[in-house]
């Protein structure tokens, strides 16, 4: 009887784990990260685009990145990115696709930004986390998942998605590679598909223009002809938020 007994109490949280229902909007995320050794990590390299202009050292930006019920953060302390530079973290997932609950919490004091914020992963795949939004509008917080992918270019070209990070610059904005509108309408939060662009000498310069046809930012960033890139417009620091401050990181996929 007891070793009946200490069978079942092994096999319970398996079937507590994998009878929980992760679909829906409120589907319990302590069910979406596996102990199973064999399962195939997922990467996750996380960017965060979150701009605050109230000024002082003390308010700057450094945010904490978590998944499902785990204590401990994916990333923790992360500055503004330029780059996509400060390494990957992996998760295990229990399903070969699994809907995963993303948090958002800004490092200083902990407070919750954005919190249940569902992707659908797939194991073995690469994704991109970002974290959009200023603490001038707190409904702006919200966390952008996107795999990360390759495309097939021609070798003098590159292809690129873009996507707008300008918390506080006026949207939708049309996309311009020379005299070509590459994006018509780009909404602050939106990502748009992959488009092909002319980069020259190893640079890709863009102009961004409102809907009435007003320039806003000619940015540019260095990329490699043949490459498949993710093109981030955001600002050059988390608390310059003008127009002549914003800038195009392309992070290559």
């Amino acid at each position: 009887m007891n070793k009946l007994i200490w069978l079942l109490l092994l096999v319970s949280p398996a079937l507590g784990l994998t009878g929980c229902d992760c679909g829906g909007d409120n589907y319990p995320s302590d069910c979406l990260l596996s102990s199973d050794a064999s399962r195939f990590d997922t990467e996750i390299v996380f960017l965060s685009q979150l701009v605050d202009t109230s000024g002082g050292e003390d308010d700057a930006v450094t945010a904490d990145l978590f998944a499902g019920t785990q204590s401990a953060a994916l990333f923790a302390d992360r500055g503004y990115s330029t780059t996509g530079e400060g390494g990957t973290a992996s998760l295990r997932l229990n399903d070969s696709q699994q809907q995963v609950a993303f948090s958002l919490h800004r490092s200083r004091d902990d407070s919750v930004l954005v919190s249940n914020a569902g992707a659908v992963l797939e194991q073995s795949e690469h994704y991109w986390v970002l974290a959009l939004g200023t603490f001038a509008d707190v409904n702006s917080f919200q966390l952008a998942t996107l795999r990360r992918d390759q495309q097939s270019v021609a070798g003098n070209r590159v292809s690129i998605r873009f996507l707008n990070a300008l918390a506080e610059t006026a949207s939708p904005l049309r996309v311009l590679d020379g005299a070509d509108v590459v994006v018509t309408s780009l909404f602050f939060g939106d990502n748009t598909g992959y488009v092909t662009a002319n980069p020259d000498n190893g640079s890709l310069s863009i102009e961004l223009r409102t809907q009435d046809d007003q320039q806003v930012a000619t940015p540019s960033c260095d990329v490699q002809e043949g490459g498949t890139y993710l093109g981030v417009l955001g600002y050059a620091g988390s608390d310059s938020t003008a127009d002549d401050s914003i800038r195009l990181y392309c992070h290559r996929e």
